[in-house]
């Protein structure tokens, strides 16, 4: 980390700064001519914040340029690389949706299987009770039960890679949409305040006008 060398200019500007914020603290303006001598007082610190900021930028811009030039250097590299993290995650997505795909087709086999069992030996255990076999018949019946059913599992898990659920919303209608999921276009009703200066009446909005003091240098 470089070490940052503070020179006298430096110490006396903020020096300068620190006096006049603690002046500015007890200040209270009672007549007019202290009005008059504060506003004076205030385009004096608007000066002396203006020769800062001027001093800042001299001294941070070698600094800005160097850092520009080397986030543009390493942005194309780094935005490669991002797109092919997306590339390589979407192939994956996409294989994965497959062997999905792929599952539960064979799942319904099974499960088809497996309910066409039940009922074979369902109406097996019809003809047996009906037979007077009872005892055969309710056996029957709890095999029928009790018919196993195999879970296809085809994703096969990799160290290091893993798949979380990330629900998403898309808008269908903008007119069916409750309040409560409503926010309030503050750019629009900003402008509208500004515009309008508090003549236009918006139902459940109030304008309301707090002065800015201005000062030149």
């Amino acid at each position: 980390m470089t070490e940052l060398v503070i020179t006298e200019e430096m110490e006396k500007l903020e020096n300068s700064a620190l006096t006049v914020y603690e002046t500015s603290k007890e200040i209270e303006i009672q007549n007019d001519l202290q009005y008059s001598h504060e506003a004076d007082h205030l385009k004096g610190v608007k000066g002396d914040a203006k020769e800062i900021e001027s001093k800042r930028k001299e001294l941070v811009k070698p600094f800005q340029e160097a850092t520009k030039n080397l986030n543009a250097f390493f942005k194309k590299p780094l935005d490669l690389l991002k797109n092919a993290e997306t590339n390589i995650k979407r192939a994956i997505l996409v294989y994965d949706a497959k062997l999905e795909e792929e599952r539960i087709a064979e799942q319904k086999k099974i499960d088809d299987l497996a309910e066409k069992e039940r009922k074979r030996l369902a109406k097996l255990a019809n003809k047996q009770e009906a037979a007077g076999n009872v005892e055969k018949a309710e056996e029957t019946r709890e095999k029928a039960v009790s018919v196993p059913v195999q879970a296809v599992n085809k994703s096969t898990p990799i160290k290091g890679i893993s798949k979380r659920d990330n629900w998403i919303f898309l808008v269908t209608d903008p007119a069916l949409i409750p309040r409560e999921y409503l926010i309030p276009d503050e750019k629009k009703l900003t402008q509208v305040a500004k515009a309008h200066k508090g003549t236009l009446q918006i139902p459940g909005v109030a304008f309301k006008n707090e002065p800015i003091i201005a000062s030149g240098t």
